[in-house]
């Protein structure tokens, strides 16, 4: 499990050796993973659906910070007739020959329609549904945080579930899963983010309320007991152009903050006593706003805010300020060498498929980036100092 000193997360279970495909790659570059293959490439032969919806419909991936594992389980696409493959697939990054694994096999049967209020099947694994930002790693285990309380043609599942990828069977039972049961909910609820918070420990997830424009969001925590608690507060511009909405943890030695991303704005949720929302200053040339769309990531070593720019290979950086609930958030634009396989994103979003391995074994993190299920994977070896 991770754990905070100062402003630094440091993987316990991180090995001191970090592989060479990584150590070979020049700092701050993008490249490819070139034995990577793809995640289609791994998907089951039995025909479930478009395997590329389980990136494009509107679905996420998390970093397993305690194993450097790039991972999505349960990514599935608009009703019935899309994805239905709840198998879990994940990418090793410390072997020294990187490469998708599928972990199980899905239990869905092609255009099952059941579970559609509960976001569980019968066997105790849950329905594919597209995920957004709401999937997330803590504690050595795979979340899925979304609430909601009609599954809506894709959206609003109300559940939240995790896999543990140290108690799991191939093909049978529940493969892996465990339900902490549906979350309370006050509408038709959908899109929304996690992420976990060291200081606190505890995951922090929240979602908007349709219709859109209506200015009400919850916000929640889960625990590593299973805890699931509720914080309904009144918030205006977030996620009230659609699926713009992101989230994710900062925090320095004393506090952390949940960070919202909505319309051209930030607003803060402070973990220590989370009773309402500030808003911050939002400045910079060029701010994330819809690129948030595209996942957020925060890297602990350098105290920066980060997220790529589509249609380019650049990254919009941040310098978080001391004070994290009311500083001023200022973004500049960062042009990396090197080349991304591909500049064109994933129309419904790219989500944590955008994220960070904060340890790589050599005290260096790797930002690391899949538009699609057939492309390879891009990688970047951030240096310690920060963007600039």
């Amino acid at each position: 499990m991770p754990k905070a000193t100062k402003s630094i997360i440091i993987n316990v279970n991180a090995p001191t050796t970090a592989p060479s495909w990584f150590t070979s790659l020049s700092t701050n570059t993008w490249g490819q993973i070139a034995t990577v293959g793809t995640y289609e490439a791994v998907a089951p032969s039995f025909d479930l659906g478009d395997a590329d919806a389980a990136f494009n419909d509107w679905n996420g991936l998390a970093m397993n910070q305690a194993r450097n594992e790039f991972m999505g389980g349960a990514l599935g696409g608009h009703t019935a007739s899309g994805y239905q493959a709840n198998h879990m697939t994940v990418l090793p990054l410390m072997d020294e020959v990187p490469a998708w694994i599928r972990r199980n096999d899905p239990s869905q049967a092609a255009n099952d329609s059941s579970g559609e209020t509960s976001g569980m099947l019968a066997d105790g694994t849950p329905k594919t549904t597209h995920t957004y930002q709401n999937n997330v790693c803590a504690w050595d285990r795979y979340y899925q945080c979304m609430m909601g309380s009609v599954y809506s043609d894709g959206h609003g599942v109300g559940r939240i579930v995790y896999w543990d990828p140290a108690n799991f069977t191939v093909a049978t039972g529940t493969r892996g899963w465990t339900n902490l049961g549906t979350t309370p909910t006050d509408g038709d609820i959908y899109d929304g983010f996690a992420s976990y918070d060291p200081l606190t420990d505890k995951i922090w997830y929240g979602q908007r309320r349709e219709p859109t424009g209506t200015n009400k969001s919850q916000f929640g925590t889960i625990t590593q007991s299973g805890l699931i608690s509720r914080i309904n507060l009144a918030v205006s511009g977030i996620g009230s152009t659609g699926s713009y909405s992101a989230g994710v943890i900062v925090y320095n030695a004393s506090s952390s903050a949940l960070l919202m991303f909505g319309d051209t704005r930030i607003r803060t949720l402070n973990c220590q006593n989370p009773t309402a929302i500030t808003t911050p200053t939002f400045a910079g040339a060029v701010t994330p706003a819809g690129s948030a769309l595209h996942g957020v990531v925060f890297n602990p070593r350098t105290n920066q805010l980060i997220c790529p720019r589509p249609g380019t290979k650049d990254l919009l950086v941040c310098n978080v300020p001391a004070n994290i609930l009311t500083g001023t958030y200022t973004w500049f634009v960062y042009t990396p060498a090197g080349n991304l396989n591909s500049t064109t994103f994933v129309t419904n979003g790219t989500y944590g498929k955008f994220n960070i391995a904060h340890d790589m074994g050599n005290n260096q993190a790797c930002l690391v980036l899949v538009h699609r299920t057939n492309e390879p994977v891009n990688v970047m070896r951030l240096s310690d100092a920060p963007l600039s």
